[in-house]
């Protein structure tokens, strides 16, 4: 009778979770960060813009003045049910590098099975394809 009593305890709290989770929204986060070293923030900017179209991303925006690009990478659906939108930012230094900052965000699930790392891996790949020198962290 205890044992009933403490499941159906524990089955509440569960459904109790749910809720709270799916009204919290949901999204799954990676992040990168990689570092241009001598490179001007339009060349980055450009070479960014080529290494997201190449692994297959969707440039929804870009503002070159204010360093932002934002893409929609392609998901799996067997895997996840939305695309994971990759946030990036540049930043020139004083010392003549660029600084790339990326975020990729699955919106509405937990848990992307590394869907928007990988993104952020192939991209990555990309820069690093056109510039050498540039140090993914």
């Amino acid at each position: 009778m205890r044992i009933k009593a403490i499941l159906s305890h524990l089955a509440l709290g569960m459904v109790v979770a749910i809720i709270v989770a799916g009204c919290a929204g949901l999204q799954a986060q990676s992040t990168s960060k990689i570092i241009m070293p001598l490179t001007d923030k339009k060349t980055a900017f450009d070479m960014t813009l080529s290494a997201a179209t190449n692994a297959g991303m969707t440039v929804v925006s870009s503002d070159y003045e204010g360093g932002l690009i934002v893409a929609v990478s392609p998901g799996n659906p067997f895997l996840t049910f939305r695309n994971p939108t990759i946030n990036i930012v540049l930043q020139s230094s004083s010392d003549g590098a660029t600084t790339i900052s990326l975020s990729g965000i699955t919106h509405g699930q937990l848990f992307d099975y590394g869907i928007a790392g990988d993104a952020l891996e192939k991209l990555c790949s990309g820069i690093k394809a056109q510039a050498p020198m540039a140090v993914c962290t």
